[in-house]
């Protein structure tokens, strides 16, 4: 994962989920969506079991509430020990039940999801669609998506 792809991610999820310890605004449609066997209630104890020991984690009162896994372009937010959020970049294969992934065309996003909440180019000429009912972020470069975050509902 390319350092300002992780920089992109940390400053990215701790705006949309609160940072660590909390969410400021709970997405409620979220417990829908999946990354692969990644979903709503994942625990990071799943996460460890299923991909090993993360390459880089932080922890607050000695509960990881963030791990990466670089080399898989993975990386996880957590409140609790809950899988928060979920952070793809280039290096994942993982798709969504509806098929969306890295290298997923604008065009199959929408067609999956419909229309975005918003869709907006950023400074770099990446295209951000944001489904905020879904908690979904798809960034694209040349109409494909280049990163993704999913954020879950953890309030419940």
């Amino acid at each position: 994962m390319r350092v300002h792809t992780l920089i992109r991610f940390v400053i990215l999820a701790a705006i949309l989920t609160g940072g660590c310890s909390k969410r400021s605004e709970p997405n409620t449609d979220a417990q829908g969506l999946a990354l692969g066997s990644l979903h709503s209630g994942t625990t990071i104890p799943q996460v460890i079991a299923e991909y090993g020991q993360p390459e880089l984690a932080m922890t607050n009162n000695g509960v990881i509430c963030m791990a990466m896994y670089q080399k898989l372009g993975l990386a996880f937010l957590a409140s609790k020990g809950i899988v928060s959020s979920i952070s793809v970049s280039p290096h994942c294969t993982l798709q969504t039940k509806e098929g969306v992934g890295i290298g997923s065309s604008r065009a199959a996003v929408i067609k999956a999801y419909g229309e975005p909440t918003s869709a907006k180019v950023n400074a770099r000429g990446f295209e951000a669609l944001t489904y905020q009912r879904l908690g979904l972020v798809c960034e694209l470069k040349d109409n494909t998506v280049d990163s993704m975050t999913i954020i879950f509902d953890t309030a419940k």
